[in-house]
């Protein structure tokens, strides 16, 4: 059988994805391959652009090699369109020939913290009104001005990473808004760069290169990168963007009233706008806007920066299988373990949020063990996300993605904190399929043909009624969090 095959590539945290799909969401190939990443601490990192480049030129030679080989007996189809997407914030530098000037920042490195600080220009409320964001050192902005003091920007242009790929696959440099969005550098409502305040800051001029509006193509793959790749020359590259927004249409969730919480190392809560609520997701503390992949959309966010690395520190402290451990911890009543703030890092960038300067286990006794422990981190943990999840516009039913979510354990107590139902989705390449459906999308698109959302059935369903013994502790998790981070904060924080 065949028929047109859409081509997705998702360059994330830990792992690049690329794969192929029919237009209704069957995977014909998926390969997969770990991030390049130079880590030199816990909140220092950077990557090669060259790796980037040269594990995603691999992969897609082995997407198309599966493709031209008898798949289960299907025969490959012709490929129709890519799309590409990668995490945000971090960009590549390059210069007039496309070449990569220098290593590019992770996007969650805190070198640039210093460069933010000392940002003068506007304030935080004036920056989040013309930006949707509250400013913060992983975003683009600090990380341009921490590599201007490393060595000067002249002759540079900044493209972020699935753009770098995008100028490798075409030989063309723009930046999709989505893209834009994570930089503190582009007006929200104008939808332009914030030429005025790049200058002001001693950017160059051409660091910044043309914005493109969602649907609007790319170019072609190139004749260099079709022998590099195996892809055909031509074939038309209509997505670019952040991997968020791309795994929100990769389940459906481009609707407003359905939230998506992209679970993972960190863990996020996006939902769809329409253009006319824009101001009104302003007006909500700690929530970030932008313009979505899709035209006529924008989207709320929050994010909470440890989840699944909170979940895994646990689970190395308590030693045993993890498997066990869960299933253990889940026959453990919540009445029996203390209240745990999982304050190990900086969970949010709203500087208003209360914080503590550590994690905290509070109401330890010494019939408590390693279950009554590890459940109370994964409480801590929904706590959390429910104080950001208040934040929304209009929060909804949730639709939950990513490797976290095959906890039944976290999902359920997710849904009690939260108080909405939770459908979880066995969809882990649900960004690379986003990707590769909002190219198909905008392809259709521009032929006049008006191509829906695949809606894919649930893996499984939580209801908040599965948890509500233990909503008690979330009012007491509310209530006692401010208070703690006053008193700890007075004290001079937690002694050494």
């Amino acid at each position: 059988m065949r028929g047109p095959l859409l081509l997705g590539v998702d360059v994330g945290t830990t792992r690049i994805k690329v794969g192929a799909f029919t237009p209704d969401g069957a995977v014909r190939s998926l390969r997969a391959a770990p991030t390049p990443v130079v880590r030199g601490g816990p909140a220092r990192a950077h990557h090669d652009p060259e790796a980037l480049w040269a594990t995603v030129a691999g992969l897609l030679r082995e997407v198309k090699a599966d493709l031209s080989t008898d798949l289960g007996g299907m025969q490959g189809g012709q490929i129709a369109c890519i799309g590409l997407c990668s995490f945000g914030e971090s960009g590549v530098l390059v210069d007039r020939r496309g070449e990569a000037d220098r290593p590019v920042l992770a996007w969650y490195d805190d070198r640039p913290q210093a460069a933010l600080a000392a940002l003068k220009v506007l304030n935080p409320p004036e920056w989040r009104r013309r930006t949707g964001l509250v400013p913060d050192h992983t975003y683009g902005l600090p990380k341009l001005l921490w590599a201007a003091g490393e060595s000067p920007l002249a002759g540079l242009c900044w493209l972020p990473v699935s753009d770098f790929i995008a100028l490798r696959l075409t030989g063309q440099r723009s930046v999709g808004l989505t893209q834009a969005a994570r930089t503190l550098l582009l007006d929200l409502r104008a939808r332009r760069w914030m030429d005025a305040l790049a200058a002001a800051l001693g950017l160059p001029d051409g660091l910044l290169p043309p914005l493109r509006l969602p649907g609007q193509p790319l170019g072609g793959v190139s004749a260099e990168a079709a022998a590099l790749t195996g892809l055909p020359q031509g074939l038309p590259v209509w997505e670019s963007a952040h991997d968020q927004p791309c795994a929100a249409a990769g389940i459906g969730a481009t609707v407003p009233g359905l939230t998506v919480n992209a679970c993972g190392t960190a863990e996020t809560l996006l939902t769809a706008l329409p253009l006319t609520e824009v101001e009104q997701a302003l007006a909500r503390p700690g929530v970030a806007v932008g313009p979505h992949a899709l035209p006529g959309l924008a989207y709320a966010m929050v994010t909470l920066r440890a989840s699944g690395s909170t979940l895994d520190w646990a689970l190395r402290l308590g030693g045993g299988e993890p498997e066990l451990q869960l299933e253990v911890a889940a026959q453990t009543p919540a009445e029996e373990g203390p209240l745990f703030f999982p304050h190990l890092r900086l969970l949010t960038d709203d500087p208003l949020a209360p914080t503590l300067p550590g994690g905290l286990f509070l109401g330890l006794r010494e019939t408590h063990g390693p279950p009554q422990l590890l459940r109370a981190v994964l409480e801590g943990l929904c706590c959390e996300l429910a104080r950001l999840h208040d934040r929304l516009p209009a929060p909804g039913l949730l639709r939950a993605v990513g490797g976290p979510t095959r906890c039944a354990l976290w999902m359920r107590l997710k849904a009690g904190a939260l108080n909405v139902p939770v459908e979880v989705y066995e969809q882990p390449h649900a960004a690379v399929w986003g990707a590769a459906w909002l190219a198909w999308r905008h392809l259709n698109a521009a032929g006049g043909t008006e191509v829906a959302p695949i809606q894919p059935p649930p893996r499984a369903s939580f209801t908040p009624q599965d948890a509500d013994p233990w909503r008690m502790r979330r009012r007491r998790y509310d209530a006692l969090l401010p208070a703690l981070s006053r008193v700890l904060a007075a004290g001079g924080g937690v002694p050494a």
